[in-house]
């Protein structure tokens, strides 16, 4: 969950490595117009680790790791 309590500036955060090896996905991201904001896990965009996220003002991103196998049950 990253999260910028600014008024004014952007936020910047890095991608950390999730456990064992899972990809991320975007869940939410609140730069978003609706029904874009919130996206069901198997249509949520990977995000890589070590890649740089920006979350704009009072701006929320979620991101959830999963296995592979999970999204194709």
């Amino acid at each position: 969950i990253m999260l910028n309590g600014s008024r004014d500036a952007r936020a910047l955060f890095t991608i950390p490595a999730a456990s064992r090896q899972r990809p991320w996905r975007k869940i939410i991201d609140t730069s978003l117009l609706p029904p874009a904001d919130i996206v069901d896990l198997d249509r949520a965009d990977q995000v890589k680790c070590g890649s740089k996220l920006t979350v704009v003002p009072m701006g929320c991103l979620v991101l959830q790791s999963v296995s592979a196998r999970s999204l194709y049950d």
